[in-house]
């Protein structure tokens, strides 16, 4: 027995990277000791603790264990193998139970040199002594503590005191202090898992068809030796063996209070065509692995999740409609008074997948976002849904100085090269045909209310809205008292918001009443070919409805250029209104094409800005006559848009280079004053293409810029609107 023991203890040495002095001593109350107002909890013996801080409560030493977190956002579509622990580093947690105020005490092992409690909402500021760090607490709460920056971070659950349950009562599965090794834990109606302090229970627990579920408890569940072998594209798999810490299928009176939730191989805690859930107190850390949600509720209805904790490698908290129940409607969804720190994907979402006849009456209330990596607030609607009565509100985002960029890994070897300076997404609200896609129908989306949210940082987080088309749109959408580092804006350029096509009923509303109506900003539009916008096309694998072929809308290079513009309070379109029109057809009939009757509705959008983006579908012009023609068609088109307006014109070359098109291009931008960009040279390199960065079948989509190849081209014209470059 004491040799099994041993090699327990190894390996979890090893897996974790703990040297053995770090282990726990035996303690001498397994229970818990209580003095005064706080409750503290002894580690099992065999239990890793970090090395990193050591930690006093009123007083008393409470064990600081670890978990393995990721260092980077660096991810990738599950490849069949888990994710690399150089990727990755450990970070530290301590919890106890708490009645009253209390002091506390963080010893550094580092020296300290910054301290930054989170959320800085709180208003917690420490005292330093050295490597000393102490600090009041008034309340039970959630917090990460950072010592000289995020890294190797200490994460702090102070619980209200805890539920207890009689461990010998019917239906009871009890698991006092120490380690247990169950594995996967199938639960039957009128069950109750109690996990109690001390406790670390390596497995999972799962059920179907069940009613009357309870998991309690303030110990820890930690799925790491589960494995995983299945990707997401199998939504079967989400029914069947899940292997989340928590996986719920059909229940219903489902209640999960208090327990800590550990490195699951996929998505946390997931609940499917469930209702009746209430979910509280519950911490989630330790996601580190592919597609590591936190709490993800499909196809749910009557759902509360209140005073949680997430840090997850994906999406956060999240409300999805899968395939699977694409007939149940989800409804009546609550989020309030979570913590989230998101290190892949969003933080507070609906979708990507929406296959449901209906989402309503979602709210995410009260919630702080210390860190996301693309966007806070997003709903990305990629399906059938009518989604309505949505609202965001009292949601608090904090921006780091330095906030690095996420950045798809392309293949085994590669490695993280993103840099400092990303600014994720404050709001998004999209309808959108995307790789997640499963309905053939797109979706609306009405009446969605963002109320008292703010963001703090030197980085200002963009917004973006966008429909799909003038039937499947975004109708409603109020802004309420939105603040910016404390600043209420006023305006939706001020709030670095750009509406897109197919929205309407856009507000935004300061404390006086003032109101501002979407398009108060320039207008920018954007003329191109399948490089500026494509429509999905199954006959050639492209599910996209923008820049062929950036893997997702906001990293084609029109969506670029709209973001770096509002980054940049001279351009003077820091709330843009935009059009985006495919001119294939003009490309290909450049002699014949009726210019005044076809571009009608956006010669009268008169734009501020101009951008043509056109000459790859152009035929080579292999006679002087085909030249002339050309030159007069582009000199035509461009001055239409000047007869009753003055915009700025960016005229492009082709992606790779053109002897015969781009010197006309060139020629034609300058007859009418306009901006030349050449970006020629990127074709020459085999990077910039869509195929080097992911498989598609399509020789065509696969020749198109990919991410890489989209920035560079957007980087190039917005640098020419900034030197205001003329050829």
């Amino acid at each position: 027995m004491l040799r099994s023991i041993a090699i327990i203890v190894v390996a979890l040495v090893l897996v974790l990277g703990i040297t053995p002095g770090a282990l726990a001593q035996t303690p001498e109350n397994a229970a818990g000791t209580s003095e005064g107002s706080v409750t503290v909890y002894p580690a099992p013996p065999e239990e890793p603790l970090s090395e990193d801080f050591t930690i006093t409560v009123a007083g008393q030493a409470a064990p600081v264990y670890v978990c393995r977190v990721s260092a980077m956002p660096f991810n990738q579509v599950w490849p069949g193998y888990q994710r690399p622990i150089d990727q990755t580093e450990l970070a530290s947690f301590v919890y106890w139970d708490m009645t009253a105020p209390v002091e506390v005490e963080v010893v550094s092992a580092r020296p300290v040199e910054s301290v930054a409690i989170r959320p800085t909402a709180r208003g917690i500021q420490p005292q330093v002594e050295g490597n000393r760090i102490r600090f009041h607490l008034d309340t039970p709460q959630q917090l990460a503590v950072e010592v000289n920056g995020w890294h190797k971070a200490l994460h702090m659950f102070a619980n209200p005191p805890a539920v207890t349950v009689d461990p010998h009562a019917a239906g009871v599965r009890y698991f006092g202090p120490g380690i247990h090794r169950p594995g996967r834990v199938t639960l039957q109606s009128n069950e109750t898992v109690y996990v109690a302090g001390g406790a670390v229970v390596y497995g999972c627990f799962e059920a179907a068809d069940a009613t009357n579920i309870k998991i309690l408890g303030p110990g820890i569940i930690d799925s790491s030796e589960l494995e995983r072998y299945f990707g997401l594209t199998d939504e079967s798999k989400y029914l069947d063996n899940f292997g989340g810490c928590i996986h719920l299928v059909r229940c219903a009176n489902v209640t999960i209070d208090g327990p800590i939730l550990r490195d699951p191989p996929l998505w946390c805690l997931s609940a499917f065509n469930c209702s009746e859930i209430q979910i509280t107190h519950i911490k989630l850390i330790g996601l580190w692995r592919y597609n590591a949600d936190g709490i993800d509720l499909c196809n749910s209805r009557n759902a509360t999740v209140l005073d949680c904790f997430v840090r997850s490698f994906d999406d956060s908290l999240v409300v999805k409609g899968l395939s699977y129940y694409k007939d149940v409607p989800i409804s009546n969804i609550l989020f309030e008074r979570c913590v989230v720190w998101n290190e892949w994907g969003r933080a507070l979402e609906i979708g990507a997948e929406t296959a449901s006849p209906e989402i309503s009456q979602v709210t995410f209330r009260d919630c702080d976002v210390v860190r996301t990596a693309e966007i806070a607030m997003d709903v990305q609607h990629g399906d059938r849904a009518a989604i309505h009565d949505v609202t965001f509100e009292r949601i608090r985002l904090e921006v780091d100085d330095v906030n690095y960029a996420p950045q798809i890994q392309n293949g085994r070897d590669a490695t993280y090269t993103g840099q400092p300076g990303h600014r994720p997404h404050f709001l998004v609200l999209v309808i959108l045909r995307g790789a997640w896609s499963t309905d053939r129908e797109r979706g609306t989306m009405r009446n969605i209310v963002v109320r008292d949210c703010s963001t703090t940082g030197k980085l200002l987080p963009p917004s973006a809205l966008s429909g799909f088309d003038e039937t499947h749109d975004v109708k409603g959408v109020m802004i309420s008292n939105m603040q910016i580092n404390g600043k209420v804006v006023t305006s939706l350029e001020e709030a670095g918001i750009s509406v897109g096509p197919f929205v309407s009923d856009v507000r935004i509303e300061a404390p006086n009443g003032g109101e501002t109506a979407p398009g108060t900003g320039k207008k920018i539009l954007f003329l191109g070919n399948s490089i500026t916008l494509h429509g999905p096309n199954e006959s050639i694998g492209w599910t996209g409805n923008w820049g062929m072929a950036a893997s997702a809308v906001e990293k084609d290079y029109l969506h670029l250029v709209l973001r770096a513009l509002s980054e940049m309070p001279e351009s003077g379109f820091s709330a843009p209104k935009f059009r985006v029109l495919n001119i294939a057809d003009f490309e290909r009939q450049y002699a014949t094409f009726p210019i005044e009757e076809k571009l009608r509705e956006a010669i009268d959008f008169k734009p501020d800005l101009l951008v043509l983006a056109i000459g790859e579908n152009v035929a080579d012009l292999t006679t002087e006559e085909s030249k002339a023609q050309f030159h007069t068609s582009l000199d035509t088109l461009l001055k239409a848009f000047q007869k009753d307006g003055d915009p700025t014109i960016v005229v492009r070359s082709n992606f790779g280079p053109s002897p015969t098109k781009d010197p006309i291009l060139k020629q034609a931008a300058a007859d009418v004053g306009a901006l030349f960009v050449d970006i020629s040279a990127l074709a020459g390199e085999e990077g910039n293409y869509a195929r080097s960065e992911r498989p598609i079948a399509h020789a065509g989509v696969a020749g198109h810029p990919g991410d890489r190849g989209m920035k560079a081209i957007a980087d190039a014209i917005v640098d020419a609107i900034k030197k205001g470059r003329k050829p």
